[in-house]
């Protein structure tokens, strides 16, 4: 895989962790075994910058060759021992059955890139944000429903027409909902007006359960007072540079002013 090819994905923030998830880690189960190892290497060779994760450096950490990592990240359909495997997966932080299980790897929503302390700092920073764990967070956990394991429902208030749509559904030919996941977003309107003023997402692709319920009211409180806050210096913002434009103005017609005051007393 090119250098260039990795540079097209995107951070999942600033602390050195790379997330896979979506169109790209369907993408990442279709590679081969090397393809997979070599795009991993080439992700953590990107994020640090020490080159503790060159070609040569990840292989002395395997204690593998130079041409033996070469081989297996450039050769097509090129297969590893096992321990190598083991090995490589080791220096790169993650299982080894990423790489060669296809089952578990379907079991999966994606997975992280990154030392262990920089992805574990990401989770939790991300559950202090936003209450919910991270889909990747080893803590996240599906909707839980008492009643059978077909999680599935009777109905649901505002309906969408989901005709045509491929919807999933048990064995009692109801909507199977172990899969759901919710988005909330916050908008902010003032009410003289209906004018919407900001717009802001509170959670995005969270499963929530029971036991979160009582979290979300502070949750959203807080996401309020921020949204309040956010549009107030905005438009504090906008008034500063009103005025500093207004004021540029003045000084351009006050210099032209005395430019045309010079040029009368020369004559």
């Amino acid at each position: 895989m090119r250098q260039s090819s990795v540079q097209n994905m995107m951070f999942a923030d600033s602390r050195l962790v790379w997330e896979v998830t979506g169109n790209n880690y369907r993408l990442f189960i279709d590679y081969s075994i090397g393809r997979k190892f070599r795009f991993v290497r080439e992700v953590l060779e990107g994020l640090y910058s020490s080159k503790e994760y060159s070609r040569g450096k990840a292989a002395k950490a395997a204690g593998i060759s130079y041409q033996g990592l070469k081989n297996i990240e450039e050769i097509e359909n090129y297969q590893p021992n096992t321990s190598t495997i083991e090995l490589l997966s080791r220096v790169y932080n993650l299982p080894s059955l990423l790489f060669t299980n296809q089952e578990y790897q379907l079991s999966l929503e994606g997975f992280l890139i990154g030392k262990k302390e920089n992805k574990a700092k990401f989770l939790g920073d991300y559950r202090r944000v936003h209450i919910f764990p991270h889909i990747l967070d080893p803590e996240y956990r599906p909707v839980h429903h008492k009643c059978n394991d077909h999680r599935s429902v009777e109905g649901i208030v505002g309906e969408i027409d989901t005709e045509g749509e491929d919807v999933v559904f048990d064995v009692n030919g109801k909507m199977s909902l172990d899969r759901i996941t919710l988005q909330l977003s916050l908008k902010l309107f003032q009410t003289s007006s209906s004018i919407l003023l900001q717009e802001n997402d509170l959670v995005t692709s969270a499963i929530i359960v029971p036991e979160d319920l009582e979290h979300l009211e502070e949750l959203i409180k807080r996401e309020v007072e921020f949204l309040e806050r956010k549009y107030n210096q905005r438009k504090a913002d906008d008034k500063i540079k009103d005025v500093g434009s207004s004021l540029e103005r003045y000084l351009q017609r006050l210099h032209k002013s005395e430019q045309n005051e010079n040029v009368s007393s020369d004559l």
